[in-house]
């Protein structure tokens, strides 16, 4: 177990390195031998050592080491650069070091090390196609797929640990915060109907509020049993506009008829535990920031859809067609 003292140790070897190495130099680019010899092969040997100690410790102080350890004239350099670079960040690379990675496979003349890299980048994708295909039904895995390949690549690695539900049998896991950057207009027009509807529930979970607001109201009419997770797992967070916007949207969860209530209520009914935990986050929002102000207990948006939703599910219940599960949340 690495104590703080360590921490601080290694951090200070990366800022020594940083001052103290050549590092434009030394990322010259591959060399055609193993091996840099002459000028600044005692640098790149330095590096090599460094980049070797700092990977789990210094955080984003060690990130130019080994930009420019991927970049080193030798093969023993560059692939110690890559292990750094496994090492800090396993397969949730960030926007700049995926390029640096990809950039390096390009050029990289030595057949191991650039299927390594390559490898590397292929982790990548496959682990956030896995993220986003556990988030919707199986029926939509080839849509899912179509649409993670439009989302540009994300700054920062993606939270997966978000909440599980059951929707028609099946058991989701959305993502609880996505961090990639919107697509451009003219790629997402070319998705389908369905495709769109995914990527505005995958940006509904987006780490900026702006962003969930306006994918948000682009699902909030829609019934398709899918979409209802990622609007009530919204009735929970701390963004009061976004809530508001909600308990506009959902007009009909209590009224028996429209397909409104018909997806609500059978979700409602189908996850307890989770419209439970949904709940206890809504009465600490309101308990943190409006019981002494803006809203009392009963006015209180987030309350209101709640309270909808438990008697949307009650009424699901006593027609005995919906089973309940529990589990992990």
């Amino acid at each position: 177990m690495r104590s703080p003292d360590d921490g601080i140790a290694i951090a200070t070897l990366a800022d020594l390195a940083q001052q103290l190495l050549p590092l434009d130099e030394i990322a010259c680019g591959p060399g055609p031998s193993g091996q840099r010899r002459g000028h600044g092969f005692a640098a790149d040997h330095i590096l090599e050592m460094v980049v070797s100690k700092i990977a789990r410790g210094a955080r984003n102080t060690a990130l130019p080491l080994m930009r420019a350890a991927l970049s080193g004239y030798a093969l023993p350099l560059r692939r110690a650069g890559l292990t750094a670079v496994e090492t800090r960040f396993g397969n949730d690379l960030p926007a700049d070091v995926r390029g640096w990675v990809t950039a390096a496979a390009a050029i990289e003349p030595d057949d191991q090390l650039r299927a390594d890299l390559t490898a590397l980048i292929g982790r990548m994708d496959t682990a956030l196609e896995l993220v986003l295909l556990a988030a919707f039904p199986g029926a939509l895995a080839a849509d899912v797929r179509v649409v993670a390949q439009t989302l540009p690549p994300d700054r920062l690695p993606l939270i997966r640990n978000g909440c599980s539900v059951w929707v028609q049998g099946e058991h989701l896991t959305l993502p609880y915060r996505l961090c990639n950057p919107e697509p451009a207009s003219d790629i997402s027009a070319q998705l389908s109907p369905t495709q769109t509807k995914i990527l505005h529930c995958l940006y509904s979970r987006h780490w900026n509020g702006y962003v969930r607001q306006r994918h948000l109201n682009h699902i909030i009419d829609a019934a398709d049993p899918w979409i209802v997770p990622f609007v009530v797992k919204l009735v929970g967070e701390y963004v009061i506009e976004i809530v508001i916007d909600i308990q506009q949207g959902l007009p009909n969860v209590v009224t028996v008829d429209p397909a409104q209530h018909e997806a609500y209520g059978r979700f409602a009914a189908t996850n307890p535990e989770f419209l439970h935990l949904t709940s206890q986050r809504v009465a600490s929002y309101w308990h943190c920031y409006y019981y002494r102000n803006r809203y009392p207990h009963d006015y209180y948006p987030a309350r209101i859809v709640i309270d909808e939703l438990h008697e949307a599910a009650a009424t699901h219940r006593s027609t005995g067609e919906t089973g309940f599960h529990y589990g992990h949340q």
